[in-house]
């Protein structure tokens, strides 16, 4: 019997899909834990980035609160609990404390009245200037209901000239900072990040 040369015989399929069938799983193997990898890193030098900035502005300002070169004392910490801290700084210099510099584009800080504070019931940093007045804004920097990266927690620590941990508002000379945001890295699961630093408020207690 002659063979049609234009065709296959079933084994020779078979063994065909078998071997491509292997190939296929092997590929998928070796892409499936690249890909992992990618994932995983790009959410780690995410959140990296999105705790390093949000932890540096807040170093930035509250290094500043109480500063005024009127010798105005009304300037300051105004309110420090566990998870949230409120101050003043005279970002114009004019020895008022004025909710919103929006006007004058001069001033990059739109108000002298800031407070951080941790949303529990969003897991977000918040960011609020000009609190209870007409021109008050509230930023998130870090998580909230349509972000997929979550403020775990974020803590103040106290401390008085000694550096000794104070809940005398009129006694805190510098802030310990503790950040913790957590964030969805594919198949490993979620990842973690803290940031822990002290910032010394260089213009309280002049």
């Amino acid at each position: 019997m002659i063979k049609d040369g234009g065709g296959f015989t079933l084994v020779e399929m078979l063994v065909t899909l078998t071997i491509f069938g292997i190939v296929t799983g092997s590929l998928v193997g070796l892409f499936v834990p690249l890909s992992a990898g990618f994932i995983s890193q790009n959410a780690d030098a995410d959140i990296q980035q999105t705790v390093r900035a949000a932890a540096d502005l807040m170093v930035r300002e509250l290094r500043m609160a109480g500063f005024s070169s009127q010798s105005e004392s009304r300037f300051g910490i105004i309110e420090a609990k566990q998870n949230r801290v409120s101050f003043s700084a005279d970002w114009d210099d004019d020895g008022l404390i004025t909710s919103s510099h929006r006007d004058d584009s001069s001033i990059l800080v739109e108000s002298d009245l800031i407070s951080y504070e941790l949303d529990k019931a969003t897991l977000s940093l918040k960011r609020t200037t000009a609190e209870n007045t007409d021109d008050q804004s509230v930023q998130t920097l870090i998580g909230g209901p349509s972000d997929h990266m979550k403020m775990k927690d974020l803590a103040f620590t106290y401390f008085d000239q000694q550096g000794k941990e104070t809940t005398i508002v009129d006694d805190i000379r510098s802030v310990g900072i503790s950040l913790v945001a957590e964030t969805p890295a594919g198949r490993k699961g979620f990842l973690k990040q803290s940031h822990q630093t002290q910032v010394k408020c260089r213009n309280l207690g002049l």
